[in-house]
């Protein structure tokens, strides 16, 4: 499967800067995916660190990507999962029922917890929502969050987060060689400090296959 996993890209300070900036966008009632082009002036921490992780991690296996989709997710609740899905162009899927998948799916974690990203086997082949395979995984792989991990897989896999989340809070952002439809610059600023990166090399993530019953 085409995933990569990084140990820690920054630092502790980092992770706070960001997560700080995700609870702020969240109490304001702004939380949701947004747009940055990666020529774009950054507005937030947030745009400046998706650019500079791209710039740093992917830049030179996405010569064609022109910006960034980023949004966050902050689970209160245990009971709460991220349903299994593709990351695809949302607008275009709901209104013309086609799957537009970006270049690259990226997960940045900002604190340590016991939930993984699960990342399957199962393929979206094509624009149609239903030519998708196989059925039932062959493949799976976990990402366990750690502060500053940071996880990459080919977007079209489908992939999810089980229940038991609370206090789990990540930091995503796909890579697009065009800019999706709907999507505009975030409104929230700030005074967009950089990140501490530290140059860390890619591994394979645990990857799990038992006996399944079904899916």
């Amino acid at each position: 499967m085409n995933v990569e996993s990084y140990d820690q890209i920054i630092d502790s300070w980092s992770c706070d800067l960001l997560l700080q900036e995700c609870k702020s966008i969240e109490s304001l009632g702004m939380a949701g995916n947004y747009w940055v082009g990666l020529d774009d002036v950054p507005h937030n921490s947030i745009e400046k660190y998706a650019q500079d992780c791209f710039d740093f991690y992917l830049k030179d296996q996405y010569p064609t990507a022109v910006g960034l989709e980023w949004w966050f997710h902050s689970f209160v609740e245990d009971d709460k999962m991220l349903a299994f899905h593709f990351d695809c162009d949302e607008t275009v899927r709901m209104e013309e029922n086609r799957m537009i998948l970006p270049l690259r799916s990226t997960v940045t974690y900002l604190n340590l917890h016991r939930s993984p990203t699960i990342v399957t086997n199962v393929v979206q082949n094509s624009e149609d929502p239903n030519n998708f395979g196989p059925k039932e995984p062959t493949e799976v792989v976990y990402s366990v969050p750690g502060p500053g991990k940071f996880f990459t897989f080919h977007s079209k896999y489908l992939h999810g987060v089980t229940d038991g989340n609370a206090g789990r809070v990540t930091l995503m952002y796909n890579v697009w060689d065009h800019l999706p439809q709907r999507l505009h610059r975030c409104p929230y600023t700030s005074n967009t400090l950089d990140s501490h990166f530290y140059k860390c090399y890619s591994e394979y993530p645990q990857e799990y296959l038992g006996k399944t019953k079904y899916c």
